[in-house]
């Protein structure tokens, strides 16, 4: 009986080592598909960081604002204020600043709203962007936003 409970045991041990071990070899392995030529497995790893809320892909995350994809750019937003890292605020008012997809920045708008905005420097560059901004949803909610952080 003793044997068969340190075998459980040993057994038990080792699927907890491999499962530790999968987990941060999967974790490098959504790095690197943050640098694939493929949009989908882009978004599936931007996806994955945000749902874990694993920052390990941050600054690549951050640089996927800007993609030539449009979907990139909406998942990578939107997972970067799943991250709650305020250091994505202003290279997020940096590509709304630039956007020309509507959907894009309104994702963006929703993100920056989850992380908030700390600096006056970032609360005036919004209000600029309301000024320029021609969709009256993320006019709408840009409004919005800037009453709740007031």
């Amino acid at each position: 009986m003793k044997k068969a409970l340190l075998l459980l045991i040993a057994v038990t041990v080792s699927f907890g080592t491999l499962f530790s071990q999968d987990t941060e070899k999967g974790a490098e392995e959504y790095v690197r598909m943050l640098s694939s030529k493929n949009p989908a497995r882009i978004i599936e790893a931007c996806n994955w960081f945000g749902e874990n809320e694993n920052k390990e892909g941050f600054s690549k995350m951050v640089e996927l604002v800007s993609h030539s994809d449009e979907s990139v750019r909406i998942w990578s937003s939107a997972n970067l204020g799943l991250l709650k890292d305020v250091e994505a605020v202003n290279p997020l008012i940096d590509q709304l600043e630039k956007e020309s997809s509507a959907d894009v920045r309104y994702t963006i708008i929703l993100s920056i709203t989850r992380l908030g905005l700390k600096e006056d420097a970032q609360k005036d560059r919004l209000k600029a962007l309301r000024r320029k901004e021609k969709d009256p949803i993320v006019l709408d909610y840009i409004a919005k936003m800037e009453e709740k952080l007031k």
